[in-house]
């Protein structure tokens, strides 16, 4: 059955020559797990806002690892080097944010960012469902001075 929506697009079609691919959305019956992402995903600003080892560990999966590079040579710390790099209970003045979500099934991935004074952090998070909870398996990050 042809509606508006459809007609528009024949013409827009027709009209430049364009091929298009219609995809329709698709109702499951799995819950939203876009709360519980957020939810690890809030532990782990905290654990860096506030020096806060335990929020760390229940945001990230023991085996997760930490990369990034330096002086074009690519790094790499694993869960509790990264962790010892935190000084626990120090509070750093920042704010942070979500710039882009993607849940699908078990996996997730963000984009996040830490905005300090006179720099910024962007990290790349993938996270997994394991065990029924959301953890952070791993992080990339660039830095950004001001």
């Amino acid at each position: 059955m042809l509606n508006v929506n459809n007609v528009c697009m024949i013409l827009l079609v027709q009209a430049t020559g364009l091929a298009v691919t219609h995809a329709s959305a698709q109702v499951t019956d799995r819950p939203d797990e876009t709360p519980a992402v957020t939810e690890a995903i809030e532990a782990y600003f905290r654990g860096g806002t506030y020096g806060d080892i335990a929020s760390f560990r229940r945001a990230f999966h023991s085996k997760a690892n930490v990369m990034y590079v330096e002086d074009g040579e690519y790094r790499s710390w694993t869960l509790i080097e990264y962790l010892d790099l935190w000084t626990p209970g120090q509070r750093l003045d920042r704010e942070t944010r979500i710039l882009d979500l993607d849940v699908t099934g078990n996996a997730a991935s963000a984009k996040v960012e830490a905005v300090y004074e006179t720099h910024r952090f962007v990290d790349y998070l993938s996270l997994l469902k394991v065990d029924g909870e959301w953890r952070i398996v791993s992080k990339i990050f660039y830095r950004e001075d001001f």
